[in-house]
């Protein structure tokens, strides 16, 4: 048995997220995920945690899912540490307002926040940058 599934990954723009996050629901079910999802200007920041063990073989599954769609993480110490403040139990709103980090999700995944997110930041900057395509 895997103790606990866990990977970082980036990702290009939010289609691919969209595309990534469809597939991981259809191959384990969202539910069952623990998804943190963080936005850069250049990417988004992909963090998917098992919510219970899983066998060996569905880790393989899952990472190699993963890897298919994405890139390593970016080495930006911002990102990190607001996973880090994360897991030490800090509120994805207090973390944002520290590290001007925007934490799109912080737990349950549900395709809306991500279009929300995607419509919100758009308005804000008067165009859509690559990465929110």
């Amino acid at each position: 048995m895997c103790s606990r599934f866990e990977h970082i990954r980036c990702l290009e723009n939010a289609s691919a997220v969209q595309h990534l996050l469809e597939r991981l629901d259809h191959r384990t079910g969202l539910a069952a995920l623990h998804i943190t999802l963080l936005h850069s200007w250049e990417c988004w920041v992909l963090r998917v945690r098992s919510r219970r063990r899983l066998s060996e073989t569905a880790c393989a599954d899952l990472r190699a899912l993963i890897k298919e769609y994405s890139l390593p993480p970016p080495a930006d110490p911002r990102l990190g540490l607001a996973l880090l403040h994360l897991d030490r139990g800090l509120a994805p709103v207090e973390v944002m307002q520290r590290l001007q980090v925007p934490i799109v999700v912080c737990g349950q995944f549900h395709p809306e926040d991500l279009e929300v997110f995607c419509e919100s930041f758009t308005r804000g900057l008067g165009y859509r940058p690559a990465s929110l395509r």
